[in-house]
């Protein structure tokens, strides 16, 4: 076998290329989605209830106290979030990115304040231009979208927001260097299972009247999309799904663990269409970022059960064992088919 760039060929294919019988497909790429669990600076910013991240001795931490609940206003006041936890942090996200099968050219994040800790994330990757949402979430958590501008360029940002506070939809057109094809990106990040079926359903309502605009387009929506499969109407089955045209990367495990009801939960979601086609993809679960969860209530369902592999949620308390994030990334390698 020979390789040219990053696909591996034939003899015969070397010899039918010198003839002119035989061109290389387009060659693939890979993209990662990734919720990093409340990866803040410790920097108040105006309008955002952030206080929790702010470093033990700013004075701005005295507004913990407005923290809706009494174990939120104490967890606010212990935690010391400084430079070196914050630089701790993104060690132990880069170490799980690692684990990738290959490094993406495309990086999509959920639960991230600024450009700064993204790119800080990605640089050592080889992503150095983001964009992001600048949504109304109260906390002032974003969604964000790294590229390899050595493989993609920007075409153009577009965001959109709700008549409710929650993170906007952030919609990114880019154009492959090599293959001269564009392709279009969302990151998602809808309401969490506290908020009712209806929220979830305006954003996948606003992805699929996108969707419409973009026909014969590759597509692809990443994120976290906080949807059960008990909704009803269900977000996926009767929008993204059936009106959308979308499909979706199934995978064989969960990204997400719900103590309460022992149940694994594919929060974390791929969904493409349009000339793209799945290569492979996986839950990119390590050894070392997997953790145990334990029943030890008696009083409670499940007491006595041990579920093992679940994600080694972060600890912000932690100095050494800080754990990762609740969530774990997906992966996926696209090819490009014939089209656009």
């Amino acid at each position: 076998m020979f390789s040219i760039g990053s696909k591996k060929i034939s003899m015969t294919k070397i010899i039918l290329l010198w003839f002119g019988l035989f061109s290389i497909e387009a060659a693939p790429f890979s993209l990662v989605s990734y919720n990093v669990q409340n990866l803040f600076d410790n920097k108040q910013t105006k309008g955002h209830r952030d206080y929790t991240y702010l470093a033990k001795n700013d004075p701005l931490k005295k507004n913990c106290k407005l923290e809706k609940s009494n174990y939120y206003r104490r967890y606010c006041k212990k935690l010391d979030w400084n430079e070196e936890k914050i630089a701790t942090r993104i060690k132990l996200l880069r170490k799980v990115l690692k684990s990738s099968p290959q490094t993406p050219s495309l990086l999509g994040l959920v639960e991230i304040e600024t450009k700064e800790l993204a790119l800080r994330l990605g640089e050592e990757f080889g992503l150095k231009k983001v964009v992001m949402t600048s949504g109304s979430d109260e906390r002032g958590i974003q969604s964000a979208l790294l590229f390899n501008d050595k493989v993609w360029d920007l075409i153009e940002k577009k965001e959109w927001s709700f008549d409710f506070a929650t993170r906007n939809l952030l919609e990114v057109h880019l154009r492959n260097k090599e293959e001269k094809k564009k392709l279009i990106v969302f990151v998602n990040h809808w309401p969490s299972q506290r908020s009712p079926t209806e929220k979830r359903l305006v954003l996948a309502r606003k992805l699929v009247e996108r969707l419409e605009k973009l026909k014969g387009e590759a597509v692809v929506a990443i994120g976290d999309f906080n949807t059960l499969p008990r909704e009803n109407p269900h977000p996926f089955h009767q929008e993204v799904l059936l009106k959308g045209g979308m499909n979706e990367v199934v995978f064989k495990k969960g990204t997400y663990f719900y103590a309460p009801k022992m149940s694994w939960n594919h929060l974390d979601r791929v969904f493409f269409r349009g000339p793209l086609a799945t290569q492979s993809s996986q839950v990119i679960a390590p050894e070392f970022a997997t953790g145990v969860y334990e029943y030890t209530n008696k009083k409670r369902d499940f007491w006595g059960s041990r579920v093992v592999g679940i994600p080694k949620k972060a600890d912000f308390l932690k100095k050494k064992k800080m754990g990762y994030s609740d969530h774990f990334p997906v992966y996926v390698e696209f090819d490009w088919t014939s089209g656009k």
